[in-house]
């Protein structure tokens, strides 16, 4: 056979197995997002709960207490569902300690554990991302609604960040951003809490907060600080012309606080969110990474700013 046509034999063959792989690929996609989106509606459309309106009358010189929820990196075993309950419970705690009517409840990123990063993560996954993303989802409505019972809640929900990225068709780390769960999280929960009036919900990749009538502060999950730590605040500040009072991030696992310079009225401040998770993966533990459990209180106070933090264990 003359090699010329040999050679055109390869390529066609080549081009064909090129072709299947991209349809196999392309129909993965196709049919996942057809049963979230399935799924998604099935659970909407279940019976919601109804909540009475919780006035909140205190007036001036007041604190705002704000709650973190960051990385739970939920696998699919669903005892671990069971942390909101500890969530719930801290929060109430800390209502009786402290009298308060209105609370803001930020949501990080990084709800499961996904399985598009490391293969070492496979070993412990124990559902697909549809499926995870959808019990998590459930979890935390149920968990708002109850909250709104005994208070008003502002909840704030970051819909970006790394574990909850899709990745099809062999994509990379932020190359298809919009490819995120937490977007299906964030709406999901916006849909369930629609006629909840003690419950106001915003959302966006980042968020600038408005922690007190005469602070703010930026929001954001936190993957793409890379090695600039504290110096991303400022350098988001210079190119957005915004001047951010305090940041909040999640991604690190560690609930840190750090001053960055005297501020008018306030030190501005950065702090990071600790992890919900009790698993602690391999990368984790060869990295030293790992910290204990827990969601993050912050208390500003509208006249002189931040006023104290405390770590809420989960055990």
């Amino acid at each position: 056979m003359d090699l010329e046509i040999k050679r055109r034999l390869r390529l066609e063959r080549e081009y064909i197995a090129y072709e299947r792989s991209r349809n196999k690929e392309e129909l993965k996609t196709i049919v996942t997002k057809s049963l979230l989106n399935e799924e998604v509606k099935s659970a909407i459309k279940k019976k919601k709960p109804t909540v009475k309106f919780v006035q909140d009358n205190t007036v001036g010189g007041k604190d705002e207490y704000v709650f973190v929820t960051a990385d739970f990196h939920y696998n699919g075993d669903e005892s671990l569902l069971q942390h909101f309950n500890r969530v719930y419970a801290h929060i109430i705690q800390k209502q009786k300690e402290h009298g308060f009517k209105r609370i803001k409840l930020l949501e990080l990123g990084d709800t499961i554990d996904g399985g598009s990063l490391r293969t070492s993560q496979l070993m412990a996954i124990k559902k697909g991302m549809v499926f995870q993303i959808i019990d998590v989802s459930k979890v935390y409505a149920e968990m708002l609604h109850k909250l709104s019972k005994k208070m008003q809640v502002e909840f704030y929900c970051i819909t970006s960040s790394n574990h909850t990225q899709l990745r099809p068709l062999g994509t990379e780390r932020n190359e298809l951003v919009e490819e995120d769960l937490m977007h299906v999280f964030y709406h999901y929960i916006k849909e369930t809490a629609k006629n909840n009036r003690n419950v106001m919900i915003w959302g966006g990749d980042d968020l600038i907060i408005p922690i007190t009538p005469k602070h703010n502060m930026f929001v954001a999950h936190g993957h793409l600080i890379g090695n600039k730590k504290e110096g991303y605040l400022q350098e988001l500040a210079y190119y957005r012309g915004v001047q951010f009072d305090y940041g909040l991030f999640g991604h690190f696992h560690h609930y840190r606080e750090v001053t960055l310079y005297e501020g008018k009225g306030c030190n501005k401040k950065v702090f990071y969110a600790p992890s919900m998770s009790t698993v602690k993966s391999n990368y984790e533990s060869d990295k030293n990474l790992s910290s204990k459990a827990g969601i993050l209180m912050i208390v500003f106070n509208h006249e002189r700013g931040h006023r104290y933090s405390e770590e809420l264990f989960i055990e």
